[in-house]
């Protein structure tokens, strides 16, 4: 028997106005007894049947949208149908690459899914309890529309604790061999869907990384390096480059970039360091600067901390970079919006004492889109900044 949520009247304006998140305040009472991760209908106060969601009530989110359907009509056949739409709409971008994302969570129409495609591995990431009971479908979805060599599960959110959820990596199909390779747009990178950051490499930087080539000057500097996504189109172009990175692994996946892309990495450096003390300490200038450092907003809570740390990396940035020279920094805390960040950066400025301009700002790429019902969905906030 199929269980509703009815809401408190007037809460219902945000599913209205196609927002996909029901928090526990809007609730004035649920009728039937459903368990966290059912699929339950939600009822205005007046009775008007607004759709079905994933139901957790230990999740302050407490129903997550899916569709204006009924449950019933939420069949195998539904989700593949879903799945399939979310597929077709990345055609463009596979021209150019063979590392994209299939769905996007929310934004995609899919709460609490993420799958990642590199060239024949997928990683999947769940992070909202009613996808768990999906996972055979998932698969079987994975296996007959992108035949994969490999699909690995990666579920270890932050987001996971607030769900009542554990972590969990898991083998889905097939023997993974360890690090494969991708392209993009030509270039090649080594890849670690297992033991890499996030699902194995940040896919989302894509359109940062082809911007590159046409700001790096003559010598880069790569805070927050990572595996060299953005040193190799550098690289490519005779810039010098340092890669930093407190990850010695990461820093032997620049090496193993820089040589795949037929580069001599002899003439590149990497650092094994914290990054806020190698830019304080080190007093050479870059004609590019890129500050892109993991999401240091993991709470609301964080927030404050988190805008001392952009604004101090920054500050350090903008005094790195040569007369004329680019910052390309970004915020990928989905609590520092496009106000606070520039807010950030303007006080980092200040404090440099150097001239700066905004000559651009980015966001996710078109394979991690963000429904305008959906602000949450953008988190990838990028600033191009020329520095004088």
């Amino acid at each position: 028997m199929k269980s509703i949520i009815r809401l408190r009247n007037g809460r219902d304006k945000s599913l209205k106005n196609r927002h996909p998140w029901v928090f526990s305040g809007g609730i004035e009472r649920i009728e039937g007894n459903p368990e966290p991760g059912d699929i339950v209908e939600v009822h205005s106060a007046v009775g008007q049947r607004l759709g079905a969601g994933f139901y957790n009530s230990t999740s302050q989110m407490t129903v997550r949208m899916i569709a204006d359907a009924p449950v019933g009509a939420l069949s195998q056949q539904f989700w593949f149908d879903r799945l399939d739409a979310c597929f077709a709409r990345r055609a463009g971008v596979r021209q150019d690459t063979t590392a994209y994302r299939v769905v996007h969570g929310e934004s995609d129409g899919f709460p609490g899914l993420v799958i990642d495609v590199f060239a024949s591995v997928v990683v999947v990431q769940l992070s909202v309890l009613g996808v768990e009971p999906l996972r055979d479908v998932i698969e079987a979805w994975i296996r007959d529309r992108l035949n994969p060599s490999v699909i690995i599960e990666r579920s270890d959110s932050s987001s996971l604790k607030a769900e009542g959820m554990r972590p969990r990596q898991a083998l889905w199909f097939g023997e993974p061999g360890g690090p494969i390779e991708i392209q993009e747009f030509g270039r090649r990178f080594w890849v670690d869907p297992i033991q890499g950051q996030k699902t194995g490499f940040f896919i989302d930087q894509r359109d940062n990384r082809q911007r590159i080539p046409s700001i790096c000057g003559r010598s880069v500097l790569n805070l927050f390096s990572y595996s060299g996504g953005f040193t190799i189109p550098a690289a490519q172009q005779g810039a010098t480059t340092v890669s930093v990175d407190s990850s010695e692994s990461a820093l032997e996946l620049v090496a193993s970039n820089l040589t795949l892309n037929g580069i001599d990495p002899t003439g590149h450096h990497t650092v094994a360091a914290d990054v806020f003390d190698y830019v304080r300490h080190n007093d050479a200038q870059y004609d590019l600067v890129i500050v892109d450092p993991p999401a240091l907003v993991k709470r609301r809570t964080d927030v404050d901390k988190a805008a001392r740390a952009y604004k101090d990396v920054n500050r350090l940035a903008f005094k790195r970079t040569t007369p004329g020279g680019y910052v390309l920094t970004c915020s990928c805390s989905q609590f520092v919006d496009w106000v606070l960040f520039r807010q950030i950066l303007f006080a980092a400025g200040v404090e440099s004492g150097r001239d700066i301009q905004i000559v651009g700002q980015f966001t996710q790429p078109v394979d991690h889109p963000v429904s305008l019902y959906f602000p949450e969905g953008e988190y990838l906030k990028t600033f191009l900044l020329r520095v004088y």
